[in-house]
Order: structure tokens, then sequence, then C-alpha cells
């Protein structure tokens, strides 16, 4: 696993800076504008995945509606994959909130060992969920990406295999990847806040290539490939 080629990838490319300001336009579009920057990151997975020589097509606005069609699957499956860990995070805290204020209040000031496990144990939980949304999201996300189909997107048997096959390979290359683009964060978050928007854009096409490495890498171990879209086939139309 090469971190450090994921990092750099986006920025490697002659349109980097082009691609980053017409993404930065297209995240703060809503709905649509983030589901077409997947359509264009289902585009880059597939290209990857075909050894191109120009991995990262040129980011143009008349491609937003294109985009936009090719990224429902990518967009979907992300959502399905995150929403019900951040439905358990809040479900967990209301809960947990639930039992220690009356609790806290019966026991007045001896309840600070108490409310000090509980917090303990919330941001263990909450830690716990937040490392297993990144292998979730991460399965089903190369798969909506290189099926470019929900129904294959949404294969929770084969999600399911996937993620018990590179859990290990994808927690140890994110909390690299994550770490390796702390200064770009930084870099963005000095440009006034603002620069953070194209530096989001550079790092989440830079996650393509990593998902892509992980999933050639599960290949090469053996496990079943995906059903990759073939790019002569028309583009499927879910509106």
């Amino acid at each position: 696993m090469n971190t450090v080629a994921a990092a750099k990838f986006f920025f490697k490319d002659e349109n980097w800076m082009s691609n980053a300001l017409i993404g930065t336009v297209f995240l703060i579009i809503p709905i649509l504008g983030p589901m077409a920057l997947a359509g264009w990151h289902t585009e880059i997975a597939q290209r990857i995945h075909r050894n191109d020589p120009e991995p990262i097509p040129k980011l143009s606005f008349n491609d937003l509606m294109t985009y936009f069609q090719r990224g429902i699957p990518a967009f979907v499956a992300q959502l399905v994959a995150i929403l019900p860990l951040a439905f358990g995070i809040g479900l967990l805290m209301g809960v947990l909130m639930g039992v220690l204020m009356p609790v806290m209040m019966l026991l007045g000031r001896n309840s600070e060992v108490l409310v000090l496990v509980l917090a303990l144990f919330l941001a263990v939980l909450c830690l716990a969920l937040s490392v297993a949304s990144i292998v979730v999201v991460s399965a089903f996300q190369t798969r909506a990406e290189l099926t470019e189909d929900l129904n294959k997107a949404l294969d929770f048997k084969g999600n399911l295999r996937y993620m018990r096959a590179t859990f290990g390979t994808t927690l140890a290359s994110y909390f690299v990847f994550l770490l390796v683009c702390i200064p770009l964060v930084l870099v963005g978050m000095l440009a006034c806040c603002v620069g953070i928007y194209p530096v989001a854009v550079g790092i989440n096409t830079g996650a393509v290539h990593l998902r892509l490495q992980i999933y050639e890498k599960y290949v090469r171990d053996g496990g079943e490939p995906f059903e990759v879209r073939d790019p002569e086939a028309p583009l499927k139309k879910y509106f």
C-alpha cells in the first residue's frame, strides 16, 4: 500500500488547480454538487482500474449533470453505509444521557466518578463506531464506484465479505493516509479556512486512489473481483 502516492495523486495531475476550483464550486452546490463529484470519482476509480494513462479527467461545469447521474450509486451507497452508524451513535448518546441525568441528580456531588466512567465508555464506543464506519463506507463506495450500479453497490453479503477481507488493510491504510494529509488540511485552514474546500477535493480524490489500492490487493490475495462497468456500455439513468 502506497498512501503517499494516494495523497499526491490529485496534485500530480496537470489540471489539478482547475479541478480544485471547479470541485470547490461543486462542493458548495447543495446535494447536486457532491453527487456530481461522486460521479467524477466513479470515473476516476474506473480509469485507475483500467490503468488509464490519464486517470483524472478534467472537471467541467458542462459535465455536471452527467456526473450527477453517475454519482447516484456511490452517493446513495455511502448514505446507506453511514446513516445506521450515525443513528447508532446518536441513539447511544441519547440513552446514556437519559440515564445519566437522573443518576447525577440523585447522587449529587458523589456522581463525579460515575460521570467520568460513563463519559469514557461513551468516548470509546463512539471511537469504535467511527473506526468501523471507515471500513463500511470504504467497502460500499468501492463497489459502487467500480460497478456503477446501485443494486450491486448495495450487495450487503458481498460487501460484508469484502469488509472482513480488507478490515486490517483499510484501517491501517486510512490511518497513515490521514496522517499524511494533515499538512494539506493545515494549509487549507491557514488560507482563511476557504482553502479547506479545494483541499477536501484533493484529499477525497486521493482516497479514491487508496480505495483502488485496497481493492487490487484484495483481488491479488484471492478475493472475488467486482463486476466492473464496461466503459463502452451506455450510462444507467436513475432519473
